[in-house]
């Protein structure tokens, strides 16, 4: 493999672990993120939809033939939590969104290089 392909690779790794951590995070469901989604006055099981989209997606980009539909699901996954975050206020967490965001662009251009 050559070193673009390797970097791409790690990328992607790095991301389904995101996406992976995200999931397994959502269904767990600590003290402070229950009482987010509480504050949003969202109901119980949306939480678990959020889990089950995170894993899906992690599960996506994992599978090379799968792997655009996945960067694809992820990009619309960061753009709605970030809007969300933004309108909420929450800059520091929408930035972290914003990092994730960048290294899913940067892996899409090198697996495409």
């Amino acid at each position: 493999m050559g070193g673009m392909q390797e970097f791409s690779a790690d990328l992607t790794w790095l991301l389904v672990a995101v996406f992976t951590a995200a999931g397994v995070v959502h269904f767990m469901a600590p003290k402070n993120l229950r009482q987010t989604y509480e504050r949003g006055d969202h109901p119980v099981w949306y939480r678990f939809l959020v889990g089950l989209i995170n894993l899906l997606t992690a599960f996506l980009l994992a599978d090379p033939s799968h792997r655009m539909m996945g960067a694809a699901l992820a990009a619309m996954v960061l753009f709605l939590a970030i809007v969300m975050l933004l309108d909420r206020r929450a800059y520091g967490p929408a930035l972290s969104g914003f990092g994730v965001l960048s290294t899913l662009w940067l892996q899409v251009l090198t697996a495409t290089a």
